[in-house]
This record gives C-alpha cells, structure tokens and sequence, in this order.
C-alpha cells in the first residue's frame, strides 16, 4: 500500500511540475545615433521586447510575444517621458498531441503567429538552431523582418513526423489588410530539416469577403478577387559546411482576377534576400544580395536601404577570459528607394543622390547565458558630406529565459 501511494505522489508531483513550466526569450536594443556633423550631439533609442510559454500542461500551454520602441530618450532625460510605441504581437494557445507516428498541434492565435523568416515555426517542430541572416538580427520579437507575415485572427494545424524531419501544416486566419472587407486567408506550410537542407516555405491565398454585388444587392459570398502570398526561408548546407547558401523571399499579396492575364506583382513588392556562406578554416564569410519593400524597411536596425549588397567577414571560433565570442567587419552598399529592376535605367546621378556606403566593425559576447552584440556603423557618404546621423552605435542583449 505504501509503495502505490509513493507512487501516486511522484506521478502527481510530475504533473504539478509540467504545469508550472514557464519559458520564454528578452531582448534589448540601445541604439546611439549622432544627430550633428560637426559636434557631439547623440540620440539614444531602445528596441526590446519579450516572449514567452506557460505550459498549464504537457499538452496545453500559453504564448504571448511583446515590444517596444521608442523615441529619443535623450531629449527629456533617460529617466523622464518619452514617446513609445508598445505593441502585443501575439496571444496564443497551443494543444499538442503525439499518436500515430507523429506529433500533432493544434494553434489558436491572434495577432502574428510565426511568420516566414522569424524562425519560430521550424525551431518548435523540428528543434532546429537559429539560421537566419544577420541582416535580419532585430529585438522586436514577432515584429522583426519577415517575408510573409502571418497575422489576424486565426487558427493552426500541423503534424510533425518521428521517422524524419518533415513537418506540414495549414493555416487559416481572418484580417483586415483590404480595406473595408474582411479578408480570409488560407495557407499550407512545409518545414523540413535533413543533414544538409533546411527549409520553411509557405504559400497561400486570400480572398475579401463581399456581401454585396456591384449592383448593390445582397449576397451569401462573392469573391472576385484572390490574394496569393507565399513565403520561403532555406538554407542549403549547414554551419559546418565551407560552403553554404541561405534564401528568404516571400510576397504578401498578388492580385488574380478571373480573365485578367496581367500580373501586378513589381519588384518593389517582393523581400529577396540571397547569402552564399563561405567557411575557411576559422574565418567565415558571408556575401549578401537584397531586395527589401519600403513597407518592411521600418522594423529593420542595420538596413535602410531598400536595395543593396553586404559583406560580413568574421570568426565566431574566439574565446577570452572564459567567455565565447565573435569579431569580425561588416561592410555594405545600397540605393534608397531603388528596387532590382531598376539597375538597368540607373544614371550616374541616381547612384550619386541615393547611394549608401557603410563600413561596421561588431562583436558578439556570450554573457550569463546570453548574447551582448555590440556594433559601430559609419555611413562613409554621409561623413565624407558632413552630414548628420553618419555614426550610430548598436548594443544588443538577448538571453533565454
């Protein structure tokens, strides 16, 4: 009898113990930008947010993601007021399920929900490392860059294979992105992590949902008009392959009509961005291409051109003082408000009024479980010019919770 009420008390205690299980990512972002050609003269803005899981069981669990920007802290004082935008990106809840030679989940949500280029889906199906480019590094969340951002209110399935790693799913959700109309949208997702391929692609559609035709009367559903979106995230070879090639790219909308041959999918709509990875010996480097919209310029840190090449040459194989760390240069060049298709119209004085020259030595440090990533960018066009926000400095902090 003692020995089944042990056992009673350890089962029960395991429970208890899953349904106490929090875990959860913070960041933080200070980003010092000089504000004067001639004189010392800095801004300081902050970038952070906050994710986390509370699992009610081994099955059920909780999610919510948060962040905040805001203004120039330096204009009060550090300690006083300022302006900031604090925004919740995700409420969520998830139950999974494992039977049948696979693990099955089943999400509600609202607001994003692990969009194309967070990484979020691929890493909780599959446990994969984070890959992604460090172009895309940001310390707002589920609102940092994407490639097709999944977002509203809506619900989720996948299922996950044991015998490999392949992951599937379908998405539906409900926004507002046309306006006046609800729209409903319908994705399927595939993820797949093998020894030398990494992959997160997902496409879709979406359809406004009129109740009322062109002559004004009443209807139970009419669509005249779908939205197809899709997103990629990929990564042929790994991290310890010499060489290696990372592709995110993805589009949020392309109106097809029924009749209507033409498409108006432009260049200035689609994210594109292509790293070929090289590794020799303890120094790495990584080139890349990119294309990014306007529209998702605003959530990047260290991009502000919408066209543009990048090199990063560095050694993450360092270590001093009982701390891993890496070092290395990055070094880029871009157009403002230009897109790839317009490198074959391109004059001379086109390159003179928007090019973008910047050269950027980093750190990364591994600290009390985290990252501290410390960055200086200098806009060479913009101090050959003498004009302000030339230099800005990046201190970063992330850490598992």
């Amino acid at each position: 009898m003692k020995k089944v009420f042990a056992a009673l008390v350890l089962s029960f205690s395991s429970n208890l113990f899953a349904a106490n299980f929090f875990s959860g990512e913070a960041g933080l972002c200070a980003s010092f930008v000089n504000k004067s050609a001639h004189k010392f003269d800095p801004t300081l803005f902050f970038n952070g947010f906050f994710a986390g899981q509370f699992s009610l069981t081994n099955s059920l669990s909780f999610r919510t993601d948060l962040s905040l920007r805001t203004s120039d802290v330096f204009t009060n004082g550090l300690t006083k007021d300022a302006e900031s935008v604090f925004r919740i990106n995700e409420i969520s809840a998830e139950y999974i399920k494992s039977f049948a030679g696979a693990t099955h989940a089943l999400t509600f949500f609202k607001g994003s929900s692990e969009s194309v280029g967070t990484q979020h889906f691929i890493r909780r199906r599959l446990g994969t490392e984070n890959y992604s480019s460090f172009l895309t590094e940001n310390y707002l969340g589920l609102n940092a860059p994407n490639a097709y951002d999944i977002h509203g209110n809506g619900g989720s399935y996948s299922l996950t294979l044991k015998s490999i790693p392949v992951s599937a799913g379908l998405c539906v959700s409900k926004n507002s992105d046309v306006p006046g109309e609800a729209e409903l949208n319908a994705d399927f997702r595939l993820a797949c992590a093998f020894r030398y391929l990494t992959m997160d692609f997902m496409a879709g559609a979406g359809a406004p949902i009129y109740t009322k035709n062109d002559a004004g009367e009443d209807v139970f559903l009419l669509i005249d008009t779908l939205y197809i979106h899709s997103g990629l995230d990929m990564l042929i070879g790994n991290s310890h392959t010499p060489l290696a090639l990372y592709v995110l790219g993805g589009f949020d909308y392309l109106p097809v009509k029924k009749n209507d041959k033409t498409t108006d999918l432009k260049p200035k709509d689609i994210f594109m961005l292509v790293e070929p990875r090289i590794s020799i010996g303890k120094a790495k480097i990584h080139l890349s291409a990119y294309n990014i919209p306007a529209t998702k310029l605003t959530n990047f840190i260290f991009i502000e051109e919408s066209l543009g090449a990048n090199i990063r040459i560095f050694s993450d194989c360092l270590y001093t003082k009982n701390h891993d760390y890496s070092a290395g240069l990055n070094a880029s060049a871009g157009l403002t408000g230009k897109y790839f298709d317009d490198l074959k119209s391109l004059e001379s004085e086109d390159i003179k009024d928007n090019l973008s020259v910047t050269v950027s030595p980093f750190t990364e440090i591994q600290a009390n479980k985290g990252i501290l990533r410390i960055m200086l960018q200098a806009n060479v066009i913009k101090l050959k010019d003498e004009k302000p926000d030339a230099v800005k400095l990046h201190i970063g902090y992330k850490k598992e919770l």
